[in-house]
């Protein structure tokens, strides 16, 4: 049941959702501040690895987690919580997805300057193996989930409802993706993470699917970080011959997995269709 059974549209619900994220951001930067300032009185907070830590959790959680949680209980949509994360996957589904999330890194980092993990390395560098646990708990698990629920589960399927086209609706969405990281450096590679991770949902409708997919991303980067292989990471200052055509195999991947599931559905839906 709706809130006060009233009928929105997806439009509505979309800024609604956009909204409730925005107060709920609004808060969590007040009480970052008030955070802030109670540690610069010990001292610097960029050196206290273990205040920063903690703010980035409460950021993940504030920002992604409590609005798809206030968004669901206002609209009466409790059910659908469950729904989102009581889903099953077939293996296949699961080794495609992660297969296409780290061959697509070879397409973003055309678009990648490699300026934006200067934090977690300057946390990784203060880190023993328990530190790097607590590391990947904050970079990889937290924003896996609650920026997947957010994003995937919450923004896009709203908005493809919305537009009522699925691809307009993953592409706004990516590029909403990569405007809430602040970052327009990466804004393209962004978006191209975000459009991969869409078409992952677009086609599977499971959470956990992208919630993996998103998680060993996030969790690569911060394992090659804490064992010292950062020249992995780092692209040549010009692109050359093999980074372009590795960029031309990660699309052909990207566009065979779109092709091999929209084939599995035109199937699916021949099976369904009534004999007359």
């Amino acid at each position: 049941m709706n809130f006060l059974g009233k009928e929105y549209s997806p439009m509505k619900k979309f800024w609604t959702l956009i909204f409730v994220a925005l107060c709920s951001f609004g808060v969590m930067t007040i009480a970052s501040v008030v955070f802030v300032l109670l540690f610069q009185k010990g001292g610097n907070l960029s050196e206290n690895v273990t205040a920063t830590i903690i703010l980035q959790a409460l950021s993940t959680i504030f920002s992604f987690g409590l609005p798809m949680l206030i968004f669901h209980l206002y609209f009466g949509n409790k059910q659908e919580i469950i729904d989102t994360f009581n889903r099953k996957s077939h293996w296949l589904e699961f080794l495609l997805a992660v297969a296409l999330i780290f061959m697509s890194n070879f397409l973003v980092s055309i678009f990648s300057t490699q300026n934006t993990d200067d934090i977690i390395q300057q946390w990784i560098s203060k880190a023993d193996f328990g530190g790097y646990i607590l590391i990947l708990f904050v970079v990889a698990v937290l924003p896996a989930i609650f920026e997947e629920w957010f994003f995937r589960a919450g923004v896009q399927k709203l908005l493809i409802q919305a537009t009522k086209n699925a691809w307009i609706g993953i592409v706004l969405a990516s590029m909403l993706f990569s405007l809430v990281h602040f970052d327009m450096s990466n804004f393209i590679a962004r978006t191209i993470l975000g459009f991969v991770l869409g078409i992952i949902y677009h086609y599977s409708n499971n959470i956990w699917t992208n919630i993996l997919a998103h998680f060993l991303n996030n969790a690569t980067v911060v394992t090659i970080l804490y064992l010292g292989l950062e020249e992995s990471l780092q692209s040549d200052s010009a692109i050359n011959a093999s980074s372009i055509i590795m960029a031309i195999v990660s699309a052909l991947c990207i566009g065979a997995y779109i092709v091999f599931y929209e084939r599995k559905n035109k199937s699916k839906e021949k099976i369904t269709e009534p004999k007359e």
